[in-house]
């Protein structure tokens, strides 16, 4: 037979797990299994851009900068 102290710890244990469940729960990391490609799009395939891609590409080129880190890695001066 189970004594009663043993009895109040286990339900204390489950009472915590039960909890822990509940927090997974709501912060979504229990979810349907979805496919990762499937997920990675329905966060990336709404991005929308007034730009078009030359203006992107430009921008990009343009916000790079020139350094000294390859010369570095090759004991160049």
């Amino acid at each position: 037979m189970i004594s009663q102290e043993e009895l109040l710890e286990r339900l204390e244990r489950l009472g915590q797990e039960i909890q822990e469940l509940k927090e997974k729960v709501i912060i979504g990391i229990i979810s349907e299994k979805v496919d990762e490609t499937e997920l990675f799009l329905r966060k990336c395939s709404g991005w929308q851009d007034s730009r078009s891609p030359d203006e992107v590409i430009a921008e990009i080129y343009a916000a790079r900068s020139t350094g000294l880190r390859g010369s570095r890695a090759f004991n160049e001066p």
